[in-house]
């Protein structure tokens, strides 16, 4: 089984989940699609389903992960955006 493979099945069993949450009608979160995901392990017969399940488990993690670094990164920069870098900043050099 190639890579490309192995992501459609991880993505399979992302919607499975995400789509299992929804017929529930209930609460659609990061927290929710990992505890039902771990149910669908719990429940899963073959070895290679269970395998496949801690594999979208563990990608799950890792998006959370890095969109809590990119948010971190994001509030620890400044707030204000600037329009003009220093070098074309204002100088006593006229322009006109």
């Amino acid at each position: 089984m190639n890579r490309s493979d192995l992501q459609k099945i991880i993505d399979e069993i992302i919607g499975e989940a995400t789509l299992a949450l929804l017929i529930k009608a209930g609460p659609i979160s990061n927290i929710a699609l990992i505890n039902q995901l771990k149910v669908m392990q719990e429940q899963a017969e073959q070895e290679t389903r269970r395998q496949h399940i801690a594999l979208a488990i563990k990608e799950v993690n890792e998006c959370i992960a890095v969109n809590q670094g990119v948010k971190r990164k994001n509030n620890d920069e400044d707030s204000v955006v600037y329009l003009f870098p220093e070098s074309y900043g204002g100088g006593n050099q006229r322009k006109h």
